[in-house]
């Protein structure tokens, strides 16, 4: 028979009143032996009436407010809030291991910056100089990265900034804004402007135009803009089962886990009714000795009950490893990992799963930097010669087999010009290739500038072992 939460809070009472009646009780142990047997019986009865059946510690009365054999968070609201809450670690359950999925994967998606390269110099120089700016390669990427992640989509917006005369870029959240986006009626990607109201505010819904803003989405369906759940938001679950399982483990092992004193001797003998009454009477503690006919000995509980908790926490995080694309043995279980083989393959997975949201990353930065250009211009920071350029961006992603695949197979493409140094320079970890071949040009200028035949020393003397052959020459005239 199941009961209600109110029955089991009330339960949950009436053992704690026990409890402290056994307490006093317990002050004149032989007066009142009966009295706390009975009363000890009868918390065993509520404790077991009153445990949750859906939860693996015997020693908590409904520690969770939502079934565990369920999404807790079907609807988009639901799953935001939540995903916030796990990562700035304010809920009672998955922060720990939320946190640190989303941060894994943000490492692996966006750890190695962006690389931009533009067609026309003049272009390639503002690009520098707006990303150093803003910080785009390095803390403003991670929170844009970030806000995708627990939102499943983010909007970026565009600011002038007169004072520097340049474009400064930030994220608009969704989970403090509360926008919505309007799009053309039959062009889901083409955005007419953006409504929001902050939350708290019983205000007038404020208005953003399109043509400052770049829309990312990341999650959810091309019929649902606004709506973007994401892989996640699809594990919220998943990481609140595994931390719940984790304290439970904890609760049992604090229950089960201390060494029990033992004594065997004849069924109603003397020692056994002498042993018992200096137990209650709290007499004998472990430590103090003892001499008598009873064979005495210290147990404790085998433990195997807690592999089927352990095994809980092991499927949640299998479910939140196959979701994610985050290996097994990157989530603290390195033992589940047969050998380096399979390790490389998981790799390739960790590729293919953060593809996708590369890809779309890539094509928002064109966006965004477009758009930045086309402020820039019109507010008078920049001239004309920085539009039309042909952009390139890339968010690469390195790991030791990718690198031996570079050496491997895209090396010799390069040397056989079927693939662009570009194209070679983006796959390797921490180049920005339009920096570097700005520096190899500067470095092939140097090299120039100090090659003996532009030394003005040897071209003397080139001048005088001319001469002196000419006047060789005349002189056997």
């Amino acid at each position: 028979m199941l009961i209600s939460k109110g029955e089991i809070k009330t339960i949950s009472r009436v053992i704690e009143i026990k409890k402290r009646h056994i307490q006093a009780m317990q002050k004149r142990p032989l007066r009142n032996l009966l009295k706390i047997r009975r009363e000890k019986k009868s918390v065993a009865a509520l404790t077991e009436a009153g445990r949750d059946t859906l939860n693996t510690a015997i020693t908590t009365y409904q520690s969770t407010v939502d079934e565990v054999d369920k999404n807790n968070y079907a609807s988009y609201g639901a799953q935001v809030e939540a995903a916030y809450k796990m990562y700035e670690a304010k809920s009672r359950y998955g922060a720990e291991v939320f946190g640190g999925i989303v941060d894994i994967y943000n490492s692996f998606l966006a750890g190695e910056g962006i690389s931009v390269t533009a067609s026309k110099p003049a272009a390639q120089k503002y690009i520098d100089r707006f990303f150093e700016h803003n910080k785009l390669n390095g803390s403003r990427l991670m929170d844009m990265i970030l806000t995708g992640s627990l939102e499943g989509k983010d909007l970026v917006r565009l600011y002038r900034n007169n004072d520097k005369k340049m474009i400064d870029v930030a994220s608009f959240s969704w989970h403090y804004n509360r926008y919505i986006v309007i799009t053309q009626n039959g062009n889901k990607d083409k955005i007419v402007k953006v409504v929001y109201k902050p939350k708290g505010d019983i205000g007038k819904e404020k208005t953003l135009p399109a043509d400052s803003l770049v829309f990312v989405r990341l999650g959810g369906t091309e019929f649902s803009v606004d709506e973007t759940p994401n892989r996640f938001h699809r594990v919220l679950t998943d990481c609140e089962n595994y931390s719940r399982a984790k304290y439970d483990l904890r609760k049992n092992t604090h229950l089960f886990g201390n060494v029990m004193p033992n004594w065997k001797t004849e069924a109603g003998s003397q020692e056994a009714k002498a042993i018992t009454n200096a137990l209650e009477s709290k007499e004998w503690i472990i430590g103090d000795g003892y001499a008598g006919p009873a064979e005495f000995r210290l147990i404790e509980p085998t433990g195997s009950a807690a592999d089927a908790i352990l095994k809980d926490m092991l499927s949640a995080l299998k479910v939140v490893s196959m979701t994610t694309g985050i290996p097994i043995h990157f989530l603290a279980y390195p033992e589940l990992m047969s050998n380096r083989a399979t390790a490389d393959n998981l790799l390739e997975l960790v590729a293919a799963t953060t593809k996708k949201d590369r890809l779309i990353w890539e094509e928002a930065f064109r966006e965004i930097i477009e758009k930045s250009m086309e402020m820039a211009v019109n507010n008078q920071y920049e001239t004309n010669d920085i539009l039309g350029a042909d952009i390139n961006v890339k968010l690469p992603m390195v790991s030791l087999s990718l690198l031996k695949q570079v050496i491997e197979v895209w090396y010799p493409l390069l040397q056989d010009d079927i693939i662009s140094i570009f194209t070679f320079m983006n796959m390797l970890p921490g180049i920005d290739p339009s920096k570097e071949l700005r520096q190899i040009e500067r470095d092939k200028k140097k090299r120039a500038e100090e090659s003996p035949f532009n030394n003005g020393a040897l071209n003397e003397t080139l001048l005088k072992m001319q001469n002196n052959n000419k006047n060789g020459e005349i002189a056997n005239e």
